[in-house]
């Protein structure tokens, strides 16, 4: 971040704790009902359109600083693995081997060289890329390149990691 952002970032910080009243012009709100806290419908609303469309904090680029590192999120409510690849570049994926939907990790963080689905070996390359399956007489004609693991967004700022599910 620049010096120029930073100071800024430093001064809405300040306003906002020093402001005892709305802001001038904000308009006036009203009560929010207290079934809108614990109400079912209410909540799977909200994960498909607000939190399946926001961008969550994941976790800090400390916790992923060597290739081959990576972490498991589940901010959105959805398993989402954060790695570093061999060439120090981040990645997040859905947790999900794309043969049979099994969990390519189980702990929350750790250190690989690449994925390996516990069902039936699917193998991934930090990048996502699949790169060998066992059995392979049984997958005539599977295109590698198809099968991929499936991408989420994900940014950083400053040393803060971020994903958003909404493509």
């Amino acid at each position: 971040m620049d010096a120029k952002t930073t100071r800024r970032i430093k001064e809405n910080i300040a306003f906002e704790a020093a402001r005892t009243n709305p802001p001038a012009g904000f308009p006036r709100l009203p009560d929010i009902a207290a079934a809108r806290y614990i109400d079912p419908q209410f909540l799977e609303l909200e994960k498909q359109g607000l939190w399946k469309r926001s961008w969550l904090y994941a976790g800090h680029t400390s916790q992923v600083a060597e290739p081959g590192s990576w972490l498991l999120t589940r901010n959105t409510g959805t398993p989402i693995l954060i790695v570093r690849d061999l060439q120090g570049e981040l990645h997040s994926f859905y947790n999900t081997c794309r043969h049979r939907g099994g969990p390519l990790v189980t702990e929350e963080a750790g250190q690989s060289r690449g994925f390996v689905c516990g069902y039936h070996g699917w193998s991934y390359t930090l990048d996502g890329q699949l790169k060998s399956v066992r059995e392979k007489r049984d997958f005539v004609d599977l295109d590698f390149a198809c099968r991929s693991l499936l991408p989420v967004r994900c940014e950083t700022l400053g040393g803060w990691i971020f994903i958003n599910e909404d493509p």
